[in-house]
């Protein structure tokens, strides 16, 4: 793996060091001011990975003592090193998330030890794109072998923008091949340092060469546009063979032949001028004048424009009546195929709402033959998304009026409103569900000339569930009672 700079050896660890009784320190591969980057043994999943330890070399130094222990070298730092970390773990949690993308160095996880953070990546064994040219004996690469080279980091980076990420060091350094000559993009983690941009000064991992202006300019705000210039400066290297202009030797010089940076059409790379505009548009000085997507720069270049297309079928105009027939046997076949879709449909529905019913005869079966204690369990984790399903779900009503309430009937197993339950006489058992603000929920019972409603408080109190019991025997109060439920006593012991 190519790395920008050679490995300072004093600030890395020493080889053989192990990071979380797993990680066993191989080689120093590089460090860029930000981090340190090792190649490591993975005695676990008895693999080589990359472990990038976050090192900012500005502000902090190796324990004397135990050479392991990052610390700040000014206590009035130890801020802005704890922000960088928690950024840092930020971006890596989101990295793991994506897991796996095809062209990139993945971040596999991360390990917070030893007062900073090292995140476990893949191992990518293979040579950085200036090798490759170099191996080539090449000076430069045609446009669409260059982007179809490319293709894989560039599918990996549309996903990691979607993400809310970027990278924000790419560079040809940054970019391996492996032995198949897929093209991987390795060097994600690093903290962006605009965190103290005035304390790492120019000590960064960038290269001038693919880094657009907003990184070196105090509040310059960076995001998916910054890695479409570097992919831009990338491209025009491959495709022309000249190193690109650093953004300080354009900057106030960016219109006419004022700009050191000429296109690819001035320097007569043999594709079309509006490629050649395309990736001049990526390396746009300012963000405001660049593709503001990685697929909108591809886009523009236009390069399935020379793949060969769908045939194209050519018919005469067919005859009067043999065209009417055409036309009638189409909608026939399109009559047909809507009442297959109506049928589906009502096969469907009807399904599901068996379905529905069955889960519903389920919930209340086990909820009716439970103890106090276990209602309350059940009820306290049931969504809230659910409530209006088994219940009636009061919490987001103006008035009690707002609710059309239902009871379901233990008997035929299904819900009824309160009309049909009305009209029922005999031997009649309903359950009902009211769900209330402040996590109260009414349970009540209903059979002939009985009454009988639980008012559970579902805020559990350390073990404990609050209950108020009523009963109501041919229109007068028997019961009433407050109850405490716990595992020990399930159906509950006089509250104090």
């Amino acid at each position: 793996m190519a790395f920008n700079r050679t490995p300072e050896k004093q600030y890395a660890l020493a080889l053989e060091t192990v990071i979380e009784d797993r990680y066993v320190i191989k080689q120093v591969l590089g460090l860029n001011g930000l981090s340190i980057t090792y190649k490591a043994y993975d005695t676990f999943r008895d693999q080589t990975i990359v472990l990038r330890e976050i090192y900012p070399a500005a502000i902090v130094t190796r324990n004397f003592d135990d050479k392991l222990r990052v610390e700040c070298v000014r206590p009035s730092d130890e801020h802005m090193y704890h922000e960088m970390l928690q950024k840092c773990i930020q971006k890596a949690k989101k990295m793991i998330r994506l897991y796996p993308l095809e062209g990139i160095s993945n971040i596999i996880r991360y390990v917070e030890a030893n007062h900073t953070v090292y995140l476990i990546m893949d191992y990518i064994d293979g040579i950085s794109l200036p090798v490759f040219f170099e191996k080539k004996r090449a000076s430069r690469m045609e446009l669409d072998k260059t982007v179809e080279l490319l293709q894989p980091v560039l599918e990996s980076l549309k996903k990691i923008h979607a993400a809310g990420l970027f990278h924000g060091r790419i560079s040809p350094d940054s970019i391996i091949l492996d032995s198949k000559r897929h093209a991987h993009l390795v060097g994600f983690g690093d903290p962006m340092e605009e965190v103290a941009l005035e304390v790492f000064g120019e000590n960064t991992a960038r290269e001038f060469a693919f880094a657009p202006v907003e990184q070196y300019v105090p509040g310059g705000v960076q995001g998916t546009t910054t890695d479409v210039y570097a992919v831009g400066a990338v491209i025009y290297l491959c495709v022309t063979g000249v190193w690109p202009a650093a953004f300080y030797e354009r900057v106030g010089n960016v219109t006419g032949e004022n700009d050191p940076l000429k296109s690819p059409w001035e320097l007569g790379v043999p594709i079309m001028e509006f490629q050649s505009d395309a990736i001049m548009k990526a390396l746009a000085v300012y963000t405001f004048d660049r593709f503001q997507s990685i697929q909108e720069f591809i886009d523009a270049l236009e390069l399935d424009e020379f793949k060969e297309g769908p045939s194209a079928v050519y018919t005469t105009r067919l005859p009067a009546k043999f065209a009417a027939k055409q036309r009638w046997i189409r909608i026939a076949q399109l009559a047909a195929a809507l009442l297959v879709i109506v049928l589906v449909a009502s096969v469907v529905s009807k399904t599901g709402k068996a379905l529905r019913a069955s889960e519903e005869n389920k919930f209340y079966e086990n909820l009716v033959d439970r103890s106090l204690y276990d209602k309350c369990d059940i009820l306290a984790n049931l969504p809230e998304k659910e409530w209006a399903r088994y219940g009636n779900d009061y919490t987001a009503s103006v008035t009690e009026n707002d609710i059309s309430v239902r009871y379901y009937d233990l008997n035929s197993k299904r819900f009824a409103d309160f009309s049909e339950f009305s009209k029922v006489v005999g031997n009649y058992k309903y359950v009902c569900l009211d769900f209330r603000r402040d996590h109260h929920v009414i349970l009540t019972y209903l059979t002939p000339g009985k009454k009988e409603s639980y008012e559970c408080d579902l805020t559990k109190y350390g073990s404990y569930y609050r209950i108020e019991h009523i009963v109501m025997e041919n229109g007068s109060e028997t019961v009433h009672e407050k109850l405490e439920v716990n595992p020990a006593q399930p159906d509950g012991a006089a509250g104090q």
